[in-house]
C-alpha cells in the first residue's frame, strides 16, 4: 500500500513539473509569436477638472435605492457629467433622518468599478478630503450607495452612461417603464 501512494505522489509531482514547464514556455517571449495587429493603447490619465457650484435644491434628482441606504439620496442633475477620461462625476446629497445633510463631489470609474471623493461641502464651499485616491466599489451582496450608483445609475457594462440617459433612468426607472 505504501508503494502505491508513493507512486501516486511521484506521478502527481511529475505532472505538476510538466505543467509548470509548459506554462513557463507559453509565457516565454520566444514561445509565443507577437500579435502584429495589437497596439498598446495610451495610458489612462484622469482629467483635471474644476469643481462645479454647490448643488441647488431645484437641481436635485431623488434616487430610490432598495436596502442601500436609509437616507434620502439625491444627484445634482445640473452638474452631472461624463468626462473624456470616462469618469462619471456627480454631486451627491444625502439627507439623514436626523435632518443633517452630507454633500460630496465624487467620480465613478466604470471601467474599473472604482470611486474617488473629490470634495466635501463645508458651509458654503467645497473642501478637499484628507485623502482622494481611487478605491474599489464593493460589488457583493451587501448594497451600498456607491455600488448602486455604479450598477444601476451611472454605468452599464463597464462604460459610463450618457448624462441624458442617467437623468431619464432616475426620473423614470427602467423597472417602471413599459417595454
Amino acid at each position: 500500500m505504501k508503494r502505491h501512494f508513493s507512486g501516486v505522489r511521484a506521478s502527481v509531482f511529475a505532472a505538476a513539473l510538466l505543467a509548470a514547464s509548459a506554462q513557463a514556455a507559453f509565457f516565454d517571449n520566444t514561445a509565443v509569436e507577437p500579435n502584429e495587429y495589437f497596439e498598446e493603447g495610451p495610458e489612462w490619465k484622469e482629467l483635471d477638472l474644476a469643481l462645479p457650484a454647490l448643488p441647488q435644491e431645484g437641481d436635485l434628482l431623488k434616487i430610490e435605492f432598495n436596502n442601500a441606504s436609509t437616507n434620502e439620496e439625491f444627484i445634482d442633475g445640473k452638474t452631472l457629467e461624463v468626462g473624456k477620461d470616462g469618469i462619471a462625476r456627480v454631486s451627491l446629497v444625502s439627507r439623514h433622518r436626523s435632518g443633517t445633510e452630507t454633500v460630496t463631489r465624487e467620480g465613478i470609474r466604470c471601467s474599473t468599478a472604482q470611486y474617488r471623493l473629490y470634495a466635501i461641502k463645508n458651509g458654503d464651499e467645497w473642501i478637499a478630503p484628507k485623502t482622494s485616491v481611487w478605491r474599489d466599489i464593493p460589488l457583493g451582496q451587501y448594497k451600498t450607495l456607491r455600488s448602486e450608483l455604479y450598477s444601476r445609475v451611472l454605468c452599464k457594462d463597464g462604460f459610463p452612461k450618457k448624462v441624458d440617459q442617467v437623468i431619464k433612468d432616475i426620473r423614470y426607472p427602467p423597472t417602471e417603464r413599459n417595454w
